[in-house]
């Protein structure tokens, strides 16, 4: 099963999904995976950081910090269907860490394609996925070429992702909104 949750800044979304991705949990024996993205570069990103690991710290995740190259994981942990549980967090430090690794920016289309379908070929390794991604499209402001191709780049990878996720939840200040939910 593969759950995406979106929302914006502060919305909820990580919270909320951590609860489900627990809930599935429950009675089972898999292995909770907490794939944390995000790549302190500075004092603002490592404080979100170190407040994450304070949240989750006590629910029974493994996390594994990797923020470009997702699909290595697969290997490097030896990842199985009968094993594993997995939640991303978050698709948007995927996409950034994909588009400007090495200080160099890479092709909107080239990233979008690697991140979908690396995310993609990870999740056929884990029982279930839960997929946290920012909505950033919606602020109204007008952005330099490099952020607007940053944000078409994302939006390719959502798009793809919401294509193959059986379920997508978009949390609103707290509240969970269905968007798909497929009945298998």
């Amino acid at each position: 099963m593969i759950l995406l949750v979106i929302g914006g800044s502060g919305s909820g979304k990580s919270e909320y999904a951590e609860k489900r991705i627990m809930d599935l949990k429950k009675n089972s024996k898999e292995e909770l995976l907490y794939i944390a993205t995000m790549k302190a570069l500075g004092a603002e990103s490592l404080e979100r950081i170190i407040r994450h690991r304070n949240l989750r710290m006590g629910k029974g995740f493994r996390t594994i910090e990797k923020s470009e190259d997702i699909l290595s994981i697969k290997d490097d942990y030896s990842l199985s269907k009968e094993k594993h549980l997995g939640l991303i967090e978050c698709v948007s430090n995927l996409v950034a860490g994909e588009m400007f690794k090495n200080e160099k920016i890479t092709d909107l289309d080239l990233v979008a394609f690697k991140v979908a379908f690396e995310i993609e070929k990870l999740g056929e390794s884990l029982k279930d996925m839960v997929i946290v991604t920012n909505n950033i499209f919606e602020d109204g402001i007008c952005y330099d070429n490099e952020t607007k191709n940053y944000m078409k780049a994302l939006a390719l990878v959502n798009k793809r992702l919401f294509e193959l996720a059986d379920e997508v939840i978009e949390v609103v200040v707290g509240i969970p909104v269905t968007l798909k939910k497929e009945d298998k």
